[in-house]
């Protein structure tokens, strides 16, 4: 069984694979183990059987969950002074390990795999929800860019206006929600434009935006 973190075990299971992946690679050219198995084999069978259990980790993750915040899009969690705040559910869509063009790390782990198109808890669970979608349309599917802060689809309008309807359903009444925006490749007000939501207030003169809303 994978040891609990932060009360999550799926980052856990997840890592295990990848160090079982890896072994493999290093692995695969042996021979023999005990006799019988071959290392590389053996891993891969350990690695998929730990495969089938993230689905389970993810629903016991989902039922148990009482973090009152959740960060909808949280990658590597750049502004974020405690990254491994207690109170927040950490969630993205994708595992990554990297190295940026500038030779430092880049680790993408959220405490659980999800799509803000399709935020996998319930109506009402959390008080704030912080919503920092990925901003760039055009950008390399390998370039550091798309690594570091991921790509929108073609379909961004309708993913962004169905991301901001999901962070407010999974918001308690009177909850809030944190939206931030850099206007690099789209501007701020087409954004306000396709979402069905207004904001209170935020800062208007940088590149980069943060709104605040709350669910009426």
């Amino acid at each position: 069984m994978a040891a609990e973190v932060k009360g999550f075990v799926v980052m856990d299971t997840e890592r295990m694979i990848r160090e079982l992946r890896k072994a493999v690679e290093e692995h695969k050219k042996d021979k023999l183990f005990t006799g019988q198995l071959n290392i590389a084999a053996m891993c891969i069978q350990v690695a998929t059987r730990l495969e089938e259990f993230l689905p389970f980790e993810n629903e016991r993750i989902l039922k148990n969950t009482n973090k009152p915040i959740l960060d909808a899009c949280c990658g590597s969690k750049m502004f974020w002074f405690d990254k491994t705040n207690e109170n927040v559910v950490f969630m993205d869509n994708r595992v990554l390990h990297d190295t940026l063009c500038d030779g430092r790390n880049l680790d993408i782990e959220p405490d659980i795999i999800g799509d803000f198109r399709d935020i996998p808890f319930a109506d009402n669970t959390f008080y704030m929800v912080v919503f920092d979608p990925p901003h760039l349309i055009k950008a390399g599917e390998n370039s550091w860019l798309a690594k570091k802060y991921g790509k929108l689809s073609e379909s961004w309008m309708e993913d962004l206006k169905q991301g901001f309807s999901e962070c407010m359903r999974v918001l308690k009444p009177n909850g809030t929600l944190i939206f931030k925006w850099n206007e690099q490749q789209i501007k701020l007000n087409e954004i306000l434009k396709v979402i069905d939501y207004k904001p209170l207030f935020g800062n208007r003169r940088a590149s980069t935006h943060w709104l605040i809303f709350m669910k009426r």
